[in-house]
């Protein structure tokens, strides 16, 4: 009788719980992402079960607001549990996004978005004044624990431009990120077509990255091509007979 007399109170307890954590305000989110994080919310309505926030893009001092905003709600994936499905306008279809013990799991997916928003990474990107649109891919990934190797992600920037020159298109670049089977990271840089080449390889470890790469003019450019393009050159890195060295750091 005694354990009866409680369990209508622990049932009333545990539904106002209940009720209390599925009203939880969106806003509380902007509490729980740290300052320094390179993408953050801003503004937020509904709850953190079912709403919507503005996104900021970049580091601390120069965030630029994303234009449309992100919009979630949870609900139950078989095989999975719990996971908050993902809608944004740059997004090709939701994403899914699942938590777990050891860190997230994210769902494949692919966005796309104007070049323009490169200028949130700070120099040079925000002094050439990029163009183009941009479109990053990846494949499903546990954020907690990532692949010892394979690929992590792809970004592709087509008819790629800036405010520097008055060559337009540059021309399409790729960056592929992968992990190198040795507890590192491995990122190349290639060029697709265009006038203006640009070429590198990167190593990261231990939060430590090294990038090695060039940029010049495709071989088969005009003379008028390759000295429009000196002033995009010589600002991207050391310029030296036509070639910019990339280096970081």
């Amino acid at each position: 009788m005694k354990t009866r007399r409680w369990l209508l109170p622990a049932a009333a307890v545990l539904l106002a719980l209940a009720a209390a954590v599925a009203t939880l305000p969106a806003r509380w989110l902007l509490l729980a992402i740290p300052a320094d994080a390179p993408v953050i919310p801003v503004d937020a309505s509904g709850t953190i079960w079912n709403g919507q926030a503005q996104l900021a893009v970049g580091p601390p001092g120069m965030r630029r607001t994303l234009p449309d905003a992100v919009a979630w709600s949870w609900h139950w994936v078989q095989g999975i549990g719990p996971a908050a499905h993902v809608v944004h306008p740059w997004l090709a279809a939701p994403v899914e996004i699942a938590p777990g013990l050891g860190g997230a799991r994210l769902g494949q997916g692919k966005l796309t978005l104007p070049a323009g928003a490169l200028t949130a990474a700070g120099a040079p990107l925000n002094t050439i004044d990029p163009g183009g649109q941009l479109a990053v891919a990846w494949p499903a990934l546990d954020l907690g624990d990532l692949p010892s190797k394979g690929p992590l992600l792809q970004l592709t920037w087509s008819n790629a431009s800036s405010a520097l020159v008055r060559v337009q298109p540059l021309g399409d670049y790729q960056a592929a990120l992968a992990a190198d089977g040795a507890g590192g990271m491995d990122l190349r840089v290639q060029t697709l077509r265009g006038a203006l080449r640009v070429e590198g390889h990167g190593q990261g470890r231990n939060g430590n990255w090294h990038f090695d790469g060039q940029a010049r003019p495709a071989p088969d450019t005009d003379t008028a091509t390759r000295d429009a393009l000196e002033p995009l050159l010589s600002m991207l890195g050391s310029y030296r007979n036509g070639v910019s060295q990339l280096r970081f750091p």
